[in-house]
């Protein structure tokens, strides 16, 4: 057992965005679809499609080069976290891409690609569909910030499934 836990400090270091099919809608919002492409060039913009399951959330992607992400509806202060650490499972084509992200709030709504709100980015590789976690350093990462999923399918369907996303400190 960490000695976080024992002293009781493990809340205070980590705090839960989802976890285990629970959304904390206090700190997310909610979360919302946005098509986006990856930049000017590439991609359809189409909202993925999302299945809410008891346990996790799924993100998927039909094929033909789609690209869109599931992101929290409000945009989070990350000012006094180092990680954004996601529990997940992928599901891609060759060619289709899973990143969790931060986008900068004022740019992110009138953003028309990825490339102009874009703050940081963390495909946490993954060669199977195994459960892993994603980590993203965001210790430089200032300010109000929404947190997302992106999906781009290729030539086949890309989806991941989501069981926990949290900040730690």
């Amino acid at each position: 057992m960490r000695i976080s836990r024992k002293l009781g400090l493990y809340g205070l270091m980590r705090k839960t965005l989802f976890k285990n099919g629970t959304d904390n809608t206090e700190l997310t919002g909610g979360w919302v679809t946005q098509a986006i492409k990856p930049n000017p060039d590439s991609g359809n913009a189409t909202k993925p499609t999302v299945t809410w399951n008891t346990d996790s959330v799924t993100v998927m992607q039909s094929p033909s080069y789609r690209t869109g992400v599931l992101r929290t509806v409000n945009a989070i202060d990350l000012t006094p976290y180092s990680k954004l650490r996601v529990q997940r499972t992928v599901t891609k084509g060759d060619d289709g891409y899973v990143y969790f992200q931060t986008w900068e709030k004022d740019a992110a709504a009138k953003a028309n690609t990825i490339q102009d709100c874009l703050v940081t980015s963390n495909s946490g590789v993954v060669t199977d569909s195994n459960l892993r976690y994603a980590t993203s350093d965001i210790s430089n990462v200032t300010g109000e910030h929404y947190i997302c999923i992106y999906v781009a399918s290729g030539t086949a369907n890309a989806s991941t499934t989501v069981y926990n996303i949290y900040l730690e400190r």
